[in-house]
């Protein structure tokens, strides 16, 4: 099924508009919608079989030639028997499909759903002032790469104590570890050992720390690098 156009007046919940599209073929039972995709679970009004469906939506905010402001809310409806690509919805969403799926495509969009699921819920939570550290640093526009972040929240972090602020979209997808303080994170570790080595206190233990984290010395850093056993002039 393609892109369809049709005028939703503001104020008016989504989920409405497309149970309107619907009409007498079934009932909205359970509903998520982000910016762009909305997913659904839908009782067919004669088998009373819960299906699941997804919506690609198109928010028209620029007419695309005269006349077409009108037509400002556009939806791809894509019933799961056709194996929609979009497959994270919530649990609620799966939790109300009925049994079994219509069809092999359906079946396997709603296990690569739940497999989905279970992964995102698998994950730790994060919160205001949460330790976030990617495997692969971040390239941004302004030519730097970093790795280490503080969680402000949804998709806005700070780069590190007093850091700058920085967005990163669907963050969750990038390989990462989560760590509850910034003095835990690798960079937090260093500078904690920089000072006991500053102050004359640095334990073995701390020695034998710091050659597990030379992968996270600057190259610049060569008090830390000497003290971690790398050879001058030696990259990390």
């Amino acid at each position: 099924m393609g892109w369809s156009y049709t005028h939703r007046e503001k104020g008016v919940p989504i989920v409405e508009a497309l149970q309107e599209d619907l009409g007498s073929y079934g009932t909205i039972v359970e509903s998520s919608v982000t910016l762009k995709v909305a997913y659904l679970a839908i009782t067919h009004h004669q088998t009373g079989e819960t299906y699941g469906a997804v919506v690609l939506i198109d928010h028209v905010t620029k007419p695309r030639r005269y006349g077409d402001d009108y037509f400002n809310f556009g939806t791809k409806w894509i019933d799961e028997s056709m194996g929609p690509a979009e497959d994270r919805p919530p649990r609620k969403i799966l939790e109300a499909l009925t049994d079994p799926p219509p069809g092999e495509y359906a079946e396997q969009w709603r296990q690569r759903a739940w497999a989905n699921l279970r992964e995102r819920e698998s994950r730790p939570k994060v919160s205001r002032g949460t330790a976030i550290v990617f495997e692969t640093p971040l390239r941004f526009t302004n030519g730097q790469e970093l790795d280490h972040f503080i969680f402000v929240k949804r998709s806005t972090f700070i780069a590190g104590p007093g850091g700058g602020s920085y967005m990163i979209p669907r963050w969750r997808d990038r390989p990462h570890k989560v760590y509850t303080l910034w003095g835990e994170t690798p960079k937090g570790r260093l500078k904690s050992i920089r000072q006991s080595i500053e102050e004359e206190s640095v334990s073995m233990g701390e020695l034998v720390e710091l050659q597990g984290l030379v992968e996270h010395i600057e190259p610049w850093d060569t008090l830390l690098l000497e003290w971690a056993g790398v050879p001058e002039h030696e990259s990390v």
